[in-house]
């Protein structure tokens, strides 16, 4: 089976990102790995992101220099074969 990483950067989305990851896991089987990077939020992401650490494969949270940065911090911990960029703020 194909493995698919899908890489979401997250700053300061605790309003969007339950949505967004939600979405994600009512498809999530074992050919897809979730990885979140953080950019250093303030707000409640980090939280969020506790409260589904059982479907996220990888995530951490250290301030960067923006959504590429973190895309490309994501890829080098991504092992699918395919990988998708997610908003923190989009529904799959």
């Amino acid at each position: 089976m194909i493995k698919i990483t899908i890489i979401i950067a997250t700053y300061n989305v605790d309003k969007t990102l339950e949505e967004c990851l939600n979405s994600i896991i009512m498809q999530k089987n074992s050919s897809v790995e979730i990885i979140i990077i953080d950019g250093g939020s303030n707000d409640n992401t980090i939280s969020v992101i506790k409260k589904y650490s059982k479907h996220v494969n990888y995530w951490f949270s250290e301030p960067d220099e923006g959504i590429y940065d973190a895309w490309n911090k994501g890829l080098i911990k991504a092992s699918g074969k395919w990988i998708m960029f997610l908003g923190a703020d989009d529904i799959l």
